[in-house]
């Protein structure tokens, strides 16, 4: 009875300590989001996302997980079929064996921006690729065009814009720089949205076995 009591409460402190990290992390994620100054925002988010493959991919690490690396596959199966809360996924690849999955979401007009006659609407389509291990997981979630509509009156015009191509991850003037920093940050929030959607999913999932014990 004293070893259950001992291994209970050693596990109730792994999930204290990740709770502490989480809300560490989403504290510092909000002062980051709470400014007026778009470019002083992205400087702050530069350690959490790269641009690689022709796109960017934010990545978050999810550790301290009391499952093996199938039981997570598991889980972020789940999750990605059913349990989402942010957007619908298509599955795109499933992988047991190495123990990864990937799908496609959207973010449907996403952000908006006025430009004085036009007016723009951006969409996309971020993968996102769950990467399980023993006691922890890999979350990333990559883009590499954005879908703008610009408006003007009755003139509607639709175009793919590389994100690599636009600010602030290639130089632009003036104009085009303010809309699409504008247009990464709002992309930004909405991947840290799926971020910690998904990480309360899996810490719940940590919550119930615990439970059991």
């Amino acid at each position: 009875m004293k070893k259950h009591t001992i291994i209970l409460s050693l596990c109730l402190l792994l999930v204290q300590a990740a709770s502490a990290q989480g809300f560490l992390r989403k504290s510092l994620l909000k002062n980051t989001f709470n400014t007026n100054d778009v470019k002083d925002a992205i400087e702050k988010m530069k350690d959490i996302y790269k641009v690689e493959n022709g796109g960017v991919s934010f990545i978050q690490i999810v550790d301290s997980l009391p499952h093996n690396a199938t039981a997570i596959y598991a889980f972020a199966t789940e999750y990605m079929n059913e349990t989402y809360k942010i957007t619908k996924y298509k599955i795109l690849q499933e992988n047991p064996d190495k123990r990864f999955i990937i799908g496609e979401g959207e973010f449907n007009a996403f952000e908006s921006y006025a430009a004085y006659p036009n007016q723009y609407t951006f969409t996309c389509n971020p993968t996102l690729r769950i990467d399980a291990k023993d006691g922890k997981v890999r979350v990333c979630v990559s883009l590499k065009k954005y879908e703008q509509i610009r408006t003007n009156g009755n003139i509607r015009e639709e175009k793919e814009v590389n994100v690599t191509d636009v600010s602030p991850l290639s130089p632009g003037n003036d104009n085009s720089e303010k809309m699409y920093n504008k247009v990464f940050l709002a992309f930004a929030r909405k991947t840290l949205e799926v971020f910690e959607d998904f990480e309360e999913f899996i810490r719940d999932k940590q919550s119930e076995d615990i439970g059991e014990w």
